[in-house]
């Protein structure tokens, strides 16, 4: 049977003979493994096998262990984590792999510059075949690991200019490269061939994980990232689960925007924390608090939650701190029956193009441009506003569902099929809100808003956040017709047509009006066009004016069924449903996880006063407060539930007892 991955532990330390100066295994201790798993009591433990320097970390017969290993660790731990009914779970570098690198060059990436990589294998070369199938296949078999974390996968991919490769190109598609290298994207064919580049990643991934399911149906693989934000795409090769490891510094932003974006695809899914931070090259483990508050963004949307914390040089874990997260363990078991694997029900979906993606991307599959897409889901959830993210391939099976769909500022387009879903969906009577000056213009080429057309006398319906009317500033490329929205405030100063960001300024001229966003009817639907990149903006300075601005559009074009009537503090909102049971998944977002100067953060505020209504067709029974177990006081009127949540710290789920 294979396992849930409700709470896990995640210890790695990337080996090599340089960097480990004492044997592997020298410090591990069995009472040491036995307490961890009896404390903490995880799901899984998710232990080193190989890093991406290429050294395994126990003695495989693959090859590249390190040259001194005391015993067999990675024996060690299976025996006893299978004695503690704790599922193991192994870490290994897949696609990089410097060691493989090093001592067959002939199989590493090929450059444009000539240059071989010292890290990236050629996805259709020998690798998988010499190393990577044969190494996972003794870690199932030999010794009955329950599943594999691949890293280094679809985020270390590089294009590939090997003569072999190139030819298989001009095989496939009959296009001549010659001596032309499609390296730079100012070449016709240089599209073309970073497509057929994430090809054979793709046919790396279904081979190797076909490979291993053949001989080990159960043994459960993930690739790291793979058909997250980072590779948008409808999973596919029989992965068995997702995952992805956050990034350490401004985590809970990336755990709510990484979680909506694997919440969808259909597959089990989990994200790790890094349980420290960095800054100023001083590293720091993060206080149990901060990471609660990372896993509440994660569990609260269906997901399961791992913590990563390094091993010592020789491969035995950091104890001590492990076992001081036994609060974090805690509080996820105390809200698996509410939270794990429970279906996410947001009206406002945000749209993550794998077409636009990849069409900026620096790297195959990479997060340039990312924090246009960050910074709106930061937005929305500061806001209160329920939302989710939604890829191209699924608009087809959850469009349906959606009341507001978001496309944030683009580098250039949307995949063509899904561009003419969202046309019908918003003639059908949908609502479309494009932000960004790109993604308005995008989208008044292909007839879903006017024409950029001039703004400055145009009547306007003023949206004035600083009471100050009569005055605008911002770039607005919108045409005067239809219902205009503005904001009296500087800041919405945004990009000319040249990308150039005004300085802040007070001094407005008297008279001016360029309106922010308008809204425009289209078909039976409604289009809100805001002229500037709200996310971007966002995600380098939050500030309650932009939520403002966003807030107004939305109460413009839906009624939500769930909303967040007020709280003293920043709260996000959930609804979710498991089981039949439904929640109001409610998670406290205080606190400086976004100041890049504070390594931890012991306090983090509570948020006081926390009121929702949700719509529904007649009163609950009752109204439970989860974990804690407390009914508490509603009220039913107008056709929604009213409840009060005087105190939430970190995160609590209001269960509605239908």
């Amino acid at each position: 049977m294979k396992t849930k991955r409700c709470f896990g532990l995640h210890f790695d330390f990337h080996a090599s003979p340089e960097s480990c100066p004492e044997p592997i295994g020298k410090g591990l201790k069995e009472e040491e493994i036995r307490e961890i798993c009896r404390t903490l009591k995880p799901d899984f433990i998710q232990i080193d096998g190989k890093g991406h320097p290429g050294w395994s970390s126990y003695p495989t017969r693959a090859g590249n262990s390190m040259p001194e290993i005391v015993g067999d660790p990675m024996a060690l731990w299976r025996r006893v984590t299978k004695e503690e009914g704790v599922a193991l779970f192994v870490h290994y570098s897949g696609v990089w792999d410097a060691r493989y690198c090093s001592e067959h060059p002939e199989e590493a990436v090929l450059g444009a510059d000539g240059v071989r990589d010292t890290w990236a294998t050629r996805t259709n070369g020998k690798y998988a075949d010499e190393v990577l199938i044969p190494q996972l296949c003794e870690i199932a078999g030999k010794y009955g690991a329950d599943g594999i974390w691949v890293d280094g996968e679809c985020w270390g991919t590089r294009s590939d200019f090997d003569p072999r490769t190139v030819k298989l190109y001009e095989e496939r598609t009959g296009n001549r490269v010659g001596d032309d290298i499609p390296s730079e994207p100012s070449h016709p064919l240089y599209q073309s061939y970073r497509d057929f580049c994430r090809d054979l990643f793709r046919e790396y991934l279904t081979h190797y994980v076909a490979a291993v399911h053949e001989k080990h149906p159960d043994f459960m693989i993930a690739s790291n990232w793979a058909f997250t934000d980072h590779m948008p795409e409808e999973p596919f090769g029989g992965v068995d689960f997702i995952s992805g490891d956050m990034p350490p510094d401004n985590a809970v932003n990336f755990a709510a925007y990484s979680s909506r974006a694997a919440a969808g695809q259909g597959l089990p899914w989990d994200m790790m924390s890094w349980n420290f931070r960095n800054v100023n090259s001083v590293q720091t483990p993060k206080h149990p608090n901060q990471l609660l508050q990372e896993a509440a963004e994660v569990i609260s949307v269906g997901g399961g939650y791992q913590d990563y914390i390094t091993m010592d040089r020789d491969g035995s874990p950091r104890t001590r701190q492990i076992l001081d997260l036994k609060p974090l363990a805690d509080f996820v078991r105390d809200r698996q029956e509410f939270c794990f694997e429970a279906e996410t029900l947001p009206e406002v979906l945000l749209l993550l193009s794998a077409r636009d993606r990849y069409l900026e991307a620096k790297k195959l599959f990479y997060r340039t441009g990312m924090h246009r897409s960050l910074g709106l889901t930061s937005l929305l959830c500061d806001a209160g506003v329920d939302n989710g993210i939604i890829m191209e391939h699924q608009l087809n099976r959850r469009l349906a569902d959606c009341r507001v769909l978001i496309v944030p500022e683009l580098y250039e387009r949307i995949d063509g099929k899904a561009l003419e879903t969202v046309r019908e969906y918003v003639k059908n009577g949908g609502a479309l809100v494009t932000v960004g000056p790109k993604a308005c213009r995008y989208f008044a080429a292909e007839g879903f808003i006017p024409e950029p057309g001039e703004t400055r006398d145009a009547p306007a319906d003023f949206f004035d956040l600083s009471g100050r009317t009569g005055t605008l500033s911002g770039y607005a490329p919108l045409s005067p017709e239809g219902e205009v929205i503005a904001s009296a405030h500087p800041c919405f100063r945004a990009p000319d047509e040249n990308g150039v960001t005004p300085k802040w300024s007070t001094a407005i001229p008297k008279g001016v009006n360029e309106p922010m966003a308008a809204v425009y009817r289209y078909g039976k639907g409604s289009v809100a066009a805001i002229a500037a990149d709200l996310g971007t903006e966002y995600h380098k300075n939050a500030q309650y004016l932009y939520k403002e601005l966003m807030k107004d559009i939305l109460d413009r074009l839906y009624e939500p069924r769930l909303r967040l009537e007020g709280s003293v503090g920043v709260t996000e909102l959930a609804l979710t449903r498991k089981n039949g049971r439904l929640f109001v998944q409610m998670t406290d977002r205080n606190g400086t996880h976004r100041d890049p100067t504070v390594l931890t953060d012991p306090v983090i505020p509570p948020c006081l006063d926390v009121t929702v209504s949700l719509r529904a067709a007649k009163a609950p029974k009752a109204v439970i407060l989860r974990p804690q177990n407390r009914e508490i006081p509603f009220v039913f009127r107008d056709g929604r539930i009213f409840f009060t949540v005087d105190r939430l710290d970190i995160h609590a789920a209001a269960e509605i007892v239908e």
